[in-house]
């Protein structure tokens, strides 16, 4: 949705192979290609490679902490407007029941999970705000500023979101 918001007056056919292009030549693509075909393959990452992977991996989580911090900065609350909401509504509400119905959908035809704590989880990860990255990745569409809002303002309200579906996990029917 953000490439074709991002691509402008084209659509149709010339849309898909501009977003089929993108997609084929974001890092990120890449290199969970890469990652899947190495796992497949069961070729072994040499220590030279792998080591300063990991290490840039171990401090991703700070960076992008500093970023999502030096864009909340600059901000105001005031700039929490009515935008945000279908963004925290949709991720935070929304995205769990979909997960949910989803689950109960499978059970109705005989795709039951065995150990119900599985879909208890896979509920609650959908229940959580969105990842760090969101921020960065909506740098690319000049979306930075509203995207660390909305985690912000999701990360404030998932407290009370998470502990809704945990009590609804707890009280509900198996799925």
């Amino acid at each position: 949705m953000a490439e074709r918001a991002y691509g402008g007056h084209i659509r149709g056919p010339a849309l898909a192979a501009q977003i089929a292009g993108r997609l084929v030549r974001n890092p990120i693509v890449i290199a969970l290609v890469v990652g899947l075909g190495f796992s497949l393959l069961g070729v072994r990452v040499p220590g030279f490679i792998g080591e300063p992977v990991n290490l840039l991996a171990a401090s991703s989580v700070a960076v992008s902490l500093f970023v999502i911090g030096g864009t909340l900065s600059g901000l105001t609350l005031r700039a929490i407007d009515a935008r945000l909401v279908p963004v925290v509504v949709g991720k935070l509400l929304l995205h769990p029941l979909a997960v949910w119905m989803a689950l109960a959908i499978a059970a109705s035809v005989g795709f039951v999970l065995s150990d119900q704590s599985l879909a208890h989880a896979m509920v609650l990860m959908a229940a959580m705000p969105t990842m760090g990255i969101y921020p960065i990745l909506a740098q690319r569409y000049g979306q930075q500023n509203s995207a660390a809002l909305a985690m912000f303002v999701m990360t404030g309200v998932s407290f009370f979101s998470i502990s809704a579906f945990l009590w609804l996990l707890e009280s509900a029917p198996p799925v």
